[in-house]
């Protein structure tokens, strides 16, 4: 290539110095404006940067041709995330709600099922256990009210007291702490009249009825407490205690009755608190009165085997979701 270039140099020289044609071309274009200046410098360098301004002008244009269309992209991307994520929560959402209603279906004694978020907060000396109404399934004309929400308040002394004498009672087999807690609860409920108890009182109340419980499962008695005992146990179904006491157990399974006068008598209800996610999580499950007919101890063990595979069943929904949304 080198070798081309030098040969057509020497033969553009040798036609530049013999050829009148050459000359007749410096003379007419080249001489006016290198050695006559018949052309101002400063319009020739006008000129250039005209050029020069075109080009760059030119370029800035596409460039913000291109910023443009990259916004615009960055746009529709974000609102198609945005669009997949709202239509992976409707799915989840979905999913949930057929699982729940195949745990209705296929449990004969099953009236419902909901699911609640449970949250403990410590403020300013007290406890709060809130319990968020999420998502559940009933059977087609029954009467289910759901809590969308419920606050049980205590002093974080009394819930303090009542962990420790359960943890001492459920390692050791010492009911001492027990007795104690029970005892105390119940002279201070006894203070007043039951008109002025409170939900506050209630969840004192619902403490006490845990401990005496766990006392009359282990030792296979039953315990009177006193003349109010009877007033006191209808202060739980008044303020709807037994999503917090089913709670406050955390990982156990607690069945209580509905005792309050009215359609719901005699309803069983059980309590199942998990974790999902890292979040916690309260299953209330009703149940038709039957199922303490007959085999009563045979239902209930099935329902606990079907709500753990129904826990799992969750667990996959939870798990599909998560990798469509890349979590």
């Amino acid at each position: 290539m080198g070798r081309y270039c030098c040969d057509f140099c020497a033969y553009y020289e040798l036609w530049v110095e013999n050829s009148s044609n050459a000359q007749a071309l410096y003379n007419s274009l080249v001489k006016p404006i290198i050695d006559d200046r018949r052309i101002s410098i400063f319009w020739l360098i006008a000129g250039i940067a005209f050029v020069i301004y075109l080009s760059v002008n030119y370029n800035k244009g596409k460039n913000e041709e291109i910023d443009n269309l990259e916004t615009k992209l960055a746009s529709e991307m974000e609102i198609l995330i945005q669009a997949n994520s709202q239509l992976s929560k409707y799915r989840l959402d979905d999913n949930i709600s057929m699982v729940f209603s195949k745990f209705v279906q296929n449990n004969p004694y099953v009236i419902a099922i909901q699911m609640y978020q449970f949250t403990e907060k410590n403020l300013r000396g007290n406890t709060i256990l809130t319990a968020k109404y999420i998502d559940g399934d009933v059977t087609v004309g029954e009467n289910i009210n759901a809590i969308h929400q419920h606050n049980y308040q205590c002093k974080s002394s009394i819930v303090r007291q009542f962990r420790q004498a359960k943890e001492l009672f459920e390692q050791d087999g010492d009911g001492t702490l027990l007795v104690d807690f029970i005892l105390s609860a119940y002279d201070q409920l006894c203070k007043g009249t039951i008109d002025d108890l409170d939900q506050e009182d209630a969840v004192l109340c619902s403490l006490m009825y845990l401990s005496l419980e766990m006392l009359e499962n282990e030792f296979g008695v039953n315990m009177v407490l006193g003349d109010k005992e009877e007033e006191l146990r209808k202060l739980l179904d008044h303020y709807r205690t037994g999503i917090f006491r089913g709670a406050i157990l955390k990982g156990t399974t607690y069945t209580f009755t509905h005792t309050k006068e009215n359609a719901k008598l005699d309803r069983q209800y059980m309590t199942q608190m998990v974790t999902i996610r890292d979040e916690k999580r309260i299953f209330l499950i009703a149940l038709d009165s039957s199922v303490l007919d007959a085999d009563a101890d045979e239902n209930l063990t099935a329902i606990k085997d079907n709500l753990e595979g129904l826990l799992n069943e969750l667990e996959n929904v939870y798990n599909i979701a998560k990798e469509r949304v890349g979590d």
